[in-house]
């Protein structure tokens, strides 16, 4: 029967391996080191159990290769304190042709490069992700686990944000097409001769931005600067490469435009005027303005709403629901708790 046959295929015990053998990292660790004594073990639950360890006559590199061992299945094991760590990649590395198969939730992305390398160098570059649309049409999200829900701007909001676009849009193509401008991106120092290679290989964005607008105006260069960025082909003119332009020649690299100290000056008056500058950056793609409108937005009271709604009519009665928010502006104190006002 099945107990019968787990019982013969499945082992928990490091000393006697069969087809499955299943255990610890501790364990794992106390065997390499041939420890003997107790020990507090950690699983991936957070569960904390003592386990008592005898390894001190026991070989189990020497055991695991006699049993043949093929495949090493790692759980969240980038979770390991660093003498285990130490203890599984001796284990690992006396195994040359052992397949590895590797499961976690949470890789490491966000840690230190030296994490990151030891994980990979471990278990290998990741092969298969499970997203979490997926696991939504599965049904096997746990309401407490990691959702995105996405919240939308209200329709005023809308319109304030269409109309920074507009005149951003507006402005922007009317400085693309100004004569000023153009020549003076035509006219660059960098293309001239006058800046050495090595510095505009030091700053190729922005030789890069200079030759894809001039290309995007149908304007004439020397095409060894192109060959000296290593591009056969050169990307299209927009909004990024329009920003790093900006940048350049406002405030990183302005020696090599021959802008007017004035006419520099009122471009960025004008930039500014539009928040479109910030503490010396320029920023067409997004802005501290428009990041604080959406930070801000209604639109997530209306989101909150929706979770609540569609949870409580799973649960009814039964729902106990904890809503955390980062702040609660001060003029909204005054409607807490009042189940009559509404939000727009």
């Amino acid at each position: 029967d099945d107990a019968r046959l787990a019982d013969e295929m499945i082992s928990q015990n490091l000393k006697q391996p069969k087809t499955i053998t299943v255990a610890t990292y501790q364990a794992l660790h106390s065997a390499i080191n041939r420890l003997e004594g107790d020990a507090e073990v950690e699983d991936t639950d957070d569960v904390v159990e003592n386990e008592h360890f005898d390894f001190k006559d026991v070989d189990i590199i020497a055991l695991f290769k006699n049993a043949s061992l093929g495949t090493l299945c790692l759980d969240e094991c980038h979770h390991l304190r660093n003498e285990w760590w130490k203890s599984l990649e001796t284990f690992r590395k006396s195994f040359a042709d052992i397949n590895v198969i590797s499961l976690t939730a949470t890789p490491p992305y966000e840690g230190e490069p030296a994490l990151w390398e030891r994980y990979v160098a471990m278990c290998g570059e990741i092969d298969e992700e499970i997203t979490v649309p997926e696991l939504v049409k599965e049904g096997s999200l746990c309401p407490n686990q990691d959702y995105v829900y996405f919240s939308f701007p209200t329709k005023e909001e809308e319109k304030q944000l269409d109309q920074f676009s507009t005149q951003k849009r507006a402005f922007l193509k009317k400085l693309s097409s100004d004569s000023m401008f153009c020549e003076a991106v035509r006219t660059s120092r960098a293309l001239d001769g006058t800046i050495s290679e090595d510095e505009l290989l030091n700053e190729p964005k922005y030789l890069s931005a200079t030759l894809i607008f001039l290309r995007h105006k149908g304007i004439e260069f020397p095409k060894h600067f192109q060959q000296l960025l290593g591009a056969s082909l050169l990307p299209a003119f927009d909004l990024a490469w329009f920003e790093i332009l900006l940048q350049g020649m406002l405030f990183d690299v302005p020696h090599w435009y021959d802008l007017s100290e004035e006419d520099c000056k009122e471009l960025k008056h004008e930039l500014k005027s539009l928040g479109l500058i910030d503490r010396k950056q320029v920023q067409l793609l997004r802005n501290k303005q428009l990041d604080q409108l959406l930070n801000q937005s209604l639109g997530k009271l209306n989101a909150v709403r929706d979770i609540f709604k569609a949870e409580y009519e799973t649960l009814g009665s039964e729902l106990r629901q904890l809503i955390l928010t980062d702040f609660i502006r001060k003029d909204f104190e005054v409607h807490l708790g009042n189940p009559e006002v509404q939000y727009s």
